[in-house]
């Protein structure tokens, strides 16, 4: 059985532990968890198979850089993204889609939704919860560009 690297990205500290403590239970699992300051750097050192990561950011800008999680590492892999998501924001789901996530698990839902999805996402399989359907279709009437988006979140933000 071979054992699948997941690196999950959390920026509540209480929730990441939890939830990486729980998926180590797993025995196909090598899990390792950060917040997302740390995760440019754990990206490097673990080169995950998978990257699960909150689209939830505590960053100034609350948009997550989701780029730098989908980059290739010294060996050329490019790790596959899996982000935990609500379906009511839908401009982080698109930015979600931009940055070439495979999955997308409802933080909403069930804890073995996590386990399906790092699973398909590790094979190389889209998974995507179905309670995050009505959140996709708002992500595609989303009439602003990225640009667009960060510069109304700065406005918002006086």
């Amino acid at each position: 059985m071979a054992v699948i690297r997941v690196l999950l990205v959390h920026d509540e500290c209480l929730v990441r532990s939890v939830l990486a403590e729980w998926l180590r239970g797993e025995s196909d699992l090598a899990v390792h968890d950060t917040s997302w300051r740390g995760a440019p750097g754990m990206m490097r050192s673990v080169r995950p198979d998978v990257c699960a990561a909150d689209l939830e950011c505590a960053d100034s800008y609350g948009i997550p850089p989701l780029g730098e999680l989908s980059r290739p590492g010294p060996d050329r892999a490019r790790p596959r993204l899996l982000v935990l998501a609500n379906a009511n924001r839908p401009g982080l789901l698109k930015r979600a889609v931009e940055a070439g996530a495979l999955g997308y698990v409802d933080k909403e839902g069930s804890p073995q939704n996590l386990l399906r999805g790092i699973r398909r996402v590790a094979e190389g399989e889209r998974f995507v919860n179905d309670s995050l359907g009505f959140g996709f279709l708002k992500a595609a009437e989303m009439p602003l560009t990225r640009r667009e988006l960060s510069v109304l979140s700065l406005a918002a933000e006086g």
